[in-house]
């Protein structure tokens, strides 16, 4: 789309090779934003960015998933292109005609050149930041060391949106309030997700000026930055009512698929269980115990987030569903596992309206959207906690079930049913009328 007369858009490009060598497919390609007005009169202005051809998605002119980098990228890449449409509409604005390409290259090359070529960094933290959390490796789960690289990617991608150095030394009050607005501005994480984010640099740091590189390089964190503090709010989750789950039992699935995720959903509404536990779930982890002259099936397992074991009872719906996959559940991955249940619930018709607020500082963004949109792998915990009480099971066992060590955690699981807490009242209040 042409923005002021001018076509601007991304485009690939090898990188020079000598006279009469060949270019190497498996090198990477230099992204370039292109601009023409006409056939004959082309401009490019080099991103500072590359990609592997495999990587790049040509239709939507973007870097596909498969990049390790993809999300940062394409969001330097965004703001480069939305930055080089803003001159081309100034250009026109100021009457610029005669040379008007050759303009846009320049104001486009001093925009973009600073923000590839910040102060030199005399301590390499990336290096650093990347090498403590090797050392990590054996302590840290692969889950958790992925929010690491994420947190810090999203710190490396403000720095250079800004060019600033990737030094500690510059992660001033000041810096640490510009970052807070890139996350919630550019990236639109809220209160949550930001704090996640802050915490998990924080900690890295911790760790980081414990070492004796870092001690030798004479470099003085400020202390704002770990009193840099981003409030975290309680978080709308979403679980299922009785009649709800009542309702997918009954579904009948047109394939064999949404059967199949039907099933393990069932069964961790039934037991609580979370996917990290359930897709490492063995037939050896199914424990049976005798209680008075009657055997009973469990499951018994250490947990992988909190490696404290968990002895989850198998009720009546629970063992159906095993004995038909023979003790081994095809668990899918969690991407499509989530993806599939939605397409599930949509088809069972779990539409209810359902309002979401998460909050950016003091602002409150409420977004609506129907319940099947919004239910994950673990909605299911949720709807075990809050069902497993109205259904007047000892809190203590719910606990013990989700494998919560204390009662609090279990609160954060159950929800108040409106329906459910009208009948009770209702219920209760009948006595009055008795007496």
């Amino acid at each position: 789309m042409a923005t002021a007369g001018l076509n601007i858009f991304l485009s690939l490009k090898p990188k020079v090779t000598p006279k009469g060598v060949e270019q190497n497919p498996d090198d990477e390609y230099q992204i370039y934003i292109d601009c023409s007005a006409g056939r004959q009169n082309r401009k490019k202005v080099y991103t500072g960015l590359k990609v592997y051809r495999k990587d790049w998605d040509e239709k939507r002119k973007a870097i596909k998933r498969t990049d390790s980098d993809w999300s940062p990228k394409n969001r330097v890449l965004d703001l480069f292109l939305m930055k080089s449409k803003e001159i081309a509409a100034q250009l026109l604005q100021e009457g610029v005609d005669n040379g008007r390409i050759q303009e846009w290259k320049k104001r486009v090359v001093n925009y973009i050149r600073p923000k590839q070529l910040p102060p030199p960094v005399i301590y390499d933290f990336e290096k650093a930041y990347f090498d403590v959390l090797e050392l990590q490796g054996k302590k840290i789960k692969e889950s958790s060391q992925q929010v690491f690289h994420s947190a810090f990617n999203k710190l490396k991608e403000y720095c250079l949106n800004n060019a600033i150095p990737l030094d500690p030394t510059f992660f001033t009050s000041d810096f640490m309030q510009g970052y807070l607005t890139f996350l919630y501005d550019k990236v639109g994480l809220t209160d949550n997700s930001a704090n996640k984010a802050i915490r998990t640099i924080q900690t890295a740091l911790r760790k980081l000026m414990k070492t004796e590189d870092f001690k030798s390089s004479g470099i003085i964190v400020p202390s704002e930055f770990f009193e840099t503090i981003v409030k975290s709010r309680k978080a709308d989750k979403v679980f299922l009512t009785l009649k709800e789950l009542n309702s997918i039992m009954e579904y009948i699935p047109d394939n064999e698929k949404l059967k199949r995720i039907k099933d393990i959903f069932l069964f961790q509404c039934f037991t609580g269980i979370r996917y990290s536990d359930l897709s490492h779930l063995k037939p050896e982890d199914i424990k049976q115990i005798q209680i008075d002259g009657l055997f009973y099936r469990f499951i018994e397992k250490r947990q992988i987030k909190t490696q404290d074991i968990v002895k989850i009872p198998l009720i009546k719906q629970a063992e159906n569903i095993l004995k038909e996959y023979k003790d081994n559940l095809p668990v899918p991955s969690n991407q499509k596992y989530n993806q599939y249940l939605k397409e599930l619930m949509e088809k069972v018709g779990i539409n209810e309206v359902v309002r979401i607020t998460r909050y950016q500082s003091s602002k409150a963004i409420t977004l609506s959207f129907p319940k099947w949109k919004l239910i994950g792998t673990h909605t299911a915990r949720h709807t075990t906690a809050t069902i497993g009480l109205q259904l007047g099971i000892p809190a203590k066992v719910v606990q013990a079930t989700l494998g919560h060590t204390n009662f609090k955690t279990t609160e954060i699981y159950s929800h108040d049913d409106l329906e459910h807490n009208i009948r009770a009242m209702n219920k209760g209040y009948e006595k009055l009328d008795k007496e």
